[in-house]
């Protein structure tokens, strides 16, 4: 013990209790001790003193144990009471255990005493911790109960015989039932009230509570003013200590606007498709114009440029003796536009099929590819001095075809734009961005002012004259459609004279 044990011995004999306490004392036990032997003194230390534990002679001259066991039973029953008498009859003894003595010990063998009182002491903690425990659970109980009685949903409860132990009073606001209508019946008396297409999957899942948990059942049941309401129940069983189960647990929700609801929307939903639908067959007939309008405007327009091409090539050959200086260069910027005509239905035509084409995804090595192009572009000039860094490992899921497109038309705006520069270098690498993988594709070369970076994306603008640098202005826009088609984004980053960056997801 790590507290001192506070012992009330009462004793009318001084030598009697000191041989009391040289045993306790002897068997290293810690206590305190008050001897006391009047009727007075006894009731006022039960409230002063507050003992842990009570020894009592069983006769004095002024007052006996029998009367101060009767007092401690009435006032703190909770404390051990052991006789130390001289002589105790049988009768007396079964008398006094019967009136609620822990124990007794004569005092001619106070051997007995020590393991008397620890005894009694261990048996008093133990009732102390199960009074605690179950005034805790009786707490619990009742903060249950308040719980459910107080809930918006209507709580069942079911023996193992399926008759209603509990059912909170919400059931009077959610089925207009009064609980004492229900309570005391049993499942099948009810079943009367659920709907009749739903009555064996009801009776399915009351039995499936017994076996499994927990359960969910949505079910059409009948309102005490008639009208059908629909109703889900989740239902766990009960068990006991052994595992056993000895009942069920409901709770019972009223999901009637619900189930209005999920009608409404299962309406306008099927509406939605059939208007998609129809979208999506009128996109398809605009597509199909589309595609026959680009033809015609191909095969239509590339034959008047073909021939105003062809005839000023023809003039300039034929004529070139008649034609002064400058009738040769109006010539000249006459076929020159002529082919920047032909060019720009070209890159239309392009960006027109790669918003169209039909998409097929499959695991692309960006690394790989974009190596593959940087080898065929150093091929094409290999005088140049241009460094290409590439990054291993940029596998993504898409469509190989849109996203070589991607990549050729990155690395030919780095190789581009980087051509006035005695030395350049071009890197495709992978970074991050909120935790998902971001690509680019940066050079040195001429760069951009950030001022212009919402034009680096739009068709057929551009930032340079076709005398700085050719192109059409078509293959950012076309990169652009690529990588939102693959669901991702790309933007730039861009300084003057110090390069530029593009970054892409996928």
């Amino acid at each position: 013990m790590n507290e001192k044990t506070k012992i009330l011995i009462l004793e009318d004999v001084p030598l009697d209790a000191e041989l009391m306490e040289h045993e306790l004392y002897r068997e290293k036990l810690q206590f305190e001790s008050l001897r006391v032997e009047t009727r007075e003194d006894f009731i006022n230390e039960l409230e002063n003193f507050k003992p842990d534990l009570i020894l009592a002679d069983h006769s004095l001259p002024k007052f006996d144990g029998l009367s101060a066991l009767k007092i401690v039973e009435k006032k703190c029953p909770q404390i051990p009471f052991i006789f130390v008498s001289g002589k105790i009859g049988e009768e007396f003894a079964v008398e006094v255990l019967r009136e609620g003595a822990t124990d007794y010990v004569l005092k001619n063998n106070l051997s007995k005493l020590v393991p008397a009182v620890e005894r009694a002491l261990k048996e008093a903690n133990e009732q102390i911790e199960l009074k605690m425990a179950e005034e805790a659970l009786r707490n619990r109980e009742e903060q249950l109960r308040m719980i459910t009685d107080n809930m918006l949903d209507v709580v069942a409860q079911i023996d193992g015989d399926g008759t209603l132990q509990y059912v909170s009073p919400s059931v009077k606001t959610n089925l207009g039932y009064e609980p004492e209508y229900i309570l005391g019946k049993s499942i099948s008396e009810l079943l009367n009230l659920i709907n009749s297409d739903d009555l064996e999957k009801v009776k399915s899942t009351f039995r499936a509570v017994d076996r499994s948990s927990p359960n969910k059942l949505e079910f059409r049941c009948q309102h005490a003013d008639g009208h059908n309401m629909w109703l889900e129940s989740i239902g766990n069983p009960l068990l006991d200590d052994e595992g056993k189960i000895i009942g069920a647990i409901f709770a019972i929700r009223d999901i009637t606007e619900r189930k209005k609801a999920e009608k409404e929307l299962k309406k306008y939903h099927e509406q939605l498709e059939k208007m998609v639908e129809a979208r999506t067959a009128e996109l398809e007939a605009i597509n199909k114009e589309l595609e026959s309008f680009s033809f015609s405007v191909s095969h239509d327009l590339r034959a008047p440029l073909r021939r105003i091409d062809g005839f000023s090539q023809a003039l300039l050959e034929d004529h070139e003796d008649k034609l002064d200086p400058q009738g040769k260069d109006y010539l000249n910027r006459v076929r020159l536009s002529a082919q920047r005509m032909a060019e720009l239905i070209d890159d239309m035509l392009k960006l027109s099929r790669l918003t169209r084409s039909e998409m097929h995804r499959e695991k692309v090595d960006l690394s790989e590819m974009a190596d593959t192009i940087a080898k065929e572009l150093q091929n094409t000039q290999p005088e140049r001095q241009v460094e290409f860094l590439i990054e291993d490992g940029a596998i993504v899921n898409g469509d190989a075809r849109l996203l070589r497109a991607t990549l050729e038309n990155l690395f030919n705006n780095a190789w581009k734009f980087t051509s006035k520069h005695p030395s350049a270098r071009i890197e495709f690498g992978i970074t991050e961005y909120n935790g998902k993988p971001v690509y680019f594709v940066k050079d040195d070369g001429s760069g951009f002012d950030m001022k212009d970076v919402d034009k680096l994306f739009k068709p057929f603008q551009r930032l340079h004259t076709s005398d700085e640098f050719a192109g059409s202005g078509i293959g950012l826009a076309t990169v652009q459609r690529i990588i939102h088609r693959h669901g991702g984004l790309v933007w730039a980053e861009g300084e003057l004279e110090k390069g530029a960056t593009f970054y892409f997801t996928i």
